[in-house]
């Protein structure tokens, strides 16, 4: 349900934030690999991101920082299990796409949940993603 999605995906940004070692590093590679197959049913790769959010209600456009909110905290906590095999690397650059397109949302704080609480490394690779968007 649609009115569900702001309260779930902030359940999950939560989850995606903790960080217990390496004991769960299977369950939250499940979590966000069964995430990612129905954010693409919920919102498909092809859509063009800042144009949903400009046209989007208030609900909708939470959801893109909300959104924008687990992918980043999902990543400074578990990006390294998602680097660590080829099967998950399709489903990490997929949310990476996803990450990439709402940092094109002319909204400066949506812009700021995309950079601040990734590292500089991070940022760079960011950076250089949507430089190749342009080639």
């Amino acid at each position: 349900m649609p009115s569900y999605r702001n309260l779930t995906l902030q359940c999950l940004t939560e989850v995606a934030a903790l960080n217990f070692g390496d004991f769960y590093n299977m369950q939250y590679v499940k979590m966000y690999t069964f995430f990612m197959v129905q954010l693409q049913a919920i919102l498909p790769p092809t859509t063009k991101i800042p144009e949903a959010y400009a046209n989007g209600s208030s609900e909708e456009q939470a959801f893109i920082q909300n959104l924008a909110l687990f992918f980043t905290s999902f990543y400074k906590s578990h990006i390294r299990v998602l680097e660590s095999t080829q099967d998950n690397i399709s489903a990490l650059l997929m949310g990476l796409e996803y990450l990439i397109n709402i940092s094109y949302v002319d909204d400066t704080e949506v812009f700021k949940v995309v950079i601040y609480p990734l590292s500089l490394s991070f940022i760079f690779l960011l950076c250089i993603c949507r430089m190749y968007v342009y080639i």
